[in-house]
């Protein structure tokens, strides 16, 4: 990935995740209103961080895997991001998984209390993302 677009998809993710923000602190009564939009950013954060991730990997020449969760196992054990961060991911992938393909019924209050779990979780993506653009 060119250092350009590298640049764009951390700018891209930080949208997303200044408008999650917004609803961090969300109330259960208004949280249908917004259900749609949240459940959108968490999925789009998701995706952007995968891409991020497969495309360090594959610069560390390293095997690239099928799955979301695959791929942020495989960026832990390179030492691309740190175990708390890559297991926090690994989870995410997995609620989007849910969200995208409705395996099973979504509960909306587990989403909503998620919200600042994710908010968390990829605001430390984009330190270790920055950092792989600027190796020591």
């Amino acid at each position: 990935m060119s250092p350009e677009v590298h640049k764009r998809k951390c700018e891209q993710m930080l949208t997303y995740l200044t408008r999650l923000r917004q609803h961090e602190d969300i109330e259960c009564a208004n949280y249908s209103d917004h259900i749609y939009e949240i459940e959108r950013l968490l999925i789009l954060l998701l995706e952007v961080a995968a891409d991020m991730t497969e495309h360090e990997l594959a610069r560390r020449q390293q095997p690239v895997p099928e799955t979301y969760k695959g791929v942020f196992r495989a960026a832990v054990t390179v030492g691309a991001l740190p175990e708390e961060l890559g297991t926090a991911l690994e989870h995410a992938a997995g609620q989007r998984n849910i969200l995208v393909h409705m395996y099973e019924q979504i509960d909306d209050e587990l989403v909503r209390v998620a919200i600042p779990v994710a908010v968390r979780t990829y605001a430390g993506f984009l330190t270790h993302a920055t950092e792989w653009l600027n190796p020591l």
